[in-house]
């Protein structure tokens, strides 16, 4: 696919899936196949979203090349053609990035999600430098992604203006907690790259108002059809009704992506555990979610009309 074909397609719920694992740690490839089609199975598809595994979320970090193959593999056949795969190339160095980014390539990927480098702080040039060499070594689009929490580093609105210009970035994700960076960074490259806003359905309507096409939601992994139900409201342009459901699933919210570090990542294993899926455990340092907070999460889910057939 050309990248600027993807660049359209980003928009909508962006869902960046958990890899479901056994408890002593193996890639659960079944799981990645049951979710994954659970996901398409409640609605995502090119037209309400896209699928980014991978991720932060997906624990990229503790993965090898070899599992991290298998499980873009699992999430590429499973999807079999109905969402728009962009697959986390993350790495802490540039060569790193590209040998991941090739192979999502090869497996079919239409496009890659990359952020700096991290562990040490890049300079602007560094980074762009970075990204110049990932550009040069595909034909895929490739998306940046600003996580300044990881990386340490804040891409800052200059620095993206001059990134936007590389001939196969076509999108980003931005976490920043800054609300006034996003709406600059919608004002400068907004009509050259689709900007996802990263904080999820926590910053909705406002971003979708100031121009985003979309959010990033690790959320969805567990509630699809909350965070769909968002889009839909949005795409009406109910900005009230979006705005009130917001606030409706902010508790569950919270429950699932709150909390400290890789916290969250327990959270939403639980999470689809309880909803009888295959979630299994975080790999160590994270840890499973007490049972105290597991019994909230069911509460939660509960009290909003989604079943949970594990108790």
């Amino acid at each position: 696919m050309d990248p600027q074909q993807l660049r359209a397609r980003l928009r909508g719920v962006a869902i960046t899936p958990v890899v479901p694992m056994s408890d002593d740690g193996q890639v659960d490839v079944e799981g990645i196949g049951e979710l994954t089609r659970f996901l398409v199975g409640h609605g995502l598809s090119d037209d309400t979203g896209v699928l980014i595994p991978l991720s932060g979320t997906g624990e990229f970090m503790s993965l090898s090349d070899a599992e991290h193959e298998a499980v873009l593999a699992a999430t590429i056949e499973a999807a079999d053609g109905a969402v728009t795969v962009v697959a986390g190339a993350n790495h802490m160095d540039t060569r790193g990035a590209i040998q991941r980014a090739r192979r999502a390539q090869a497996l079919g990927a239409t496009g890659v999600m990359v952020g700096p480098p991290f562990y040490f702080r890049p300079t602007n040039a560094e980074i762009l430098d970075h990204y110049r060499r990932i550009c040069d070594a595909l034909e895929i689009g490739v998306v940046l992604y600003n996580n300044c929490f990881a990386t340490q580093v804040d891409l800052a609105v200059e620095l993206l203006d001059e990134l936007a210009d590389l001939p196969n970035v076509v999108g980003m994700k931005e976490s920043t907690p800054s609300a006034e960076k996003l709406l600059r960074v919608l004002r400068v490259v907004g009509d050259r790259i689709a900007v996802l806003s990263g904080y999820g359905e926590a910053r909705e309507p406002q971003a979708r108002l100031w121009g985003s096409p979309g959010f990033v939601s690790p959320m969805a992994t567990v509630v699809p059809e909350l965070s769909l139900e968002l889009e839909c409201r949005l795409r009406a342009r109910d900005y009230e009704g979006a705005a009130a459901h917001a606030r409706r699933i902010a508790t569950l919210r919270d429950y699932l992506c709150g909390g400290e570090g890789g916290t969250y990542v327990g959270a939403l294993k639980a999470g689809l555990t309880l909803r009888g899926l295959r979630g299994g455990s975080p790999r160590p340092p994270f840890q499973p979610l007490p049972a105290e907070q597991v019994r909230a999460i069911a509460a939660e889910l509960e009290c909003l009309g989604i079943e949970t057939p594990v108790r």
